[in-house]
């Protein structure tokens, strides 16, 4: 009915106007995006991605670490194992904050040079989904990829698909 609906609507409003919101860093980020939020660590990870920075913080500390990646970021999800998934502007990534240990796992399409990963999410099975953002208006369409990391003892199978 009306009246449920706008109950709804109140209720969403009441809760919304509870939610408190604060800035926890300084950072000033020229493209600041992709934050994720990291269950096991309890920490909030975050990119800017013209800089190849990669950031985190810390809520218990109140403190942000910072971790320059050596091209543009467009996306990052945090890895089970340890570390992050890296979608920049060249490749797909296994990136360690740590010990800043790269692995290139992926090459994006080489042959449209103005493409670049932009955004990108895990779905409920862990896989990581990323696309491709034309810089260019007369480059080819962008594309989306799958990346399906799957574990073993002692070794890891990853699975890519490129969907149109």
């Amino acid at each position: 009915s009306n009246n449920s609906k706008k109950l709804q609507n109140n209720n969403f409003i009441q809760m919304f106007l509870m939610i408190k919101i604060e800035c926890v860093s300084s950072i000033r980020a020229k493209v600041g995006e992709g934050a994720v939020w990291d269950d096991t660590e309890g920490v909030l990870w975050w990119i800017d991605i013209p800089e190849g920075m990669i950031y985190k913080y810390n809520p218990e500390h109140k403190h942000t670490c910072t971790y320059l990646f050596p091209e543009p970021v467009g996306c990052i999800a945090v890895r089970e194992k340890e570390g992050l998934v890296v979608a920049s502007t060249s490749s797909f990534w296994f990136f360690n904050p740590e010990t800043g240990q790269r692995e290139k796992i992926f090459d994006r399409e080489q042959h449209v040079p103005n493409n670049r990963f932009n955004d990108a999410t895990t779905d409920s099975k862990g896989r990581f989904w990323a696309g491709t953002f034309g810089e260019d208006f007369n480059a080819p369409p962008a594309k989306r990829y799958i990346h399906a990391e799957r574990k073993r003892p002692n070794h890891t199978l990853a699975g890519w698909h490129v969907c149109g």
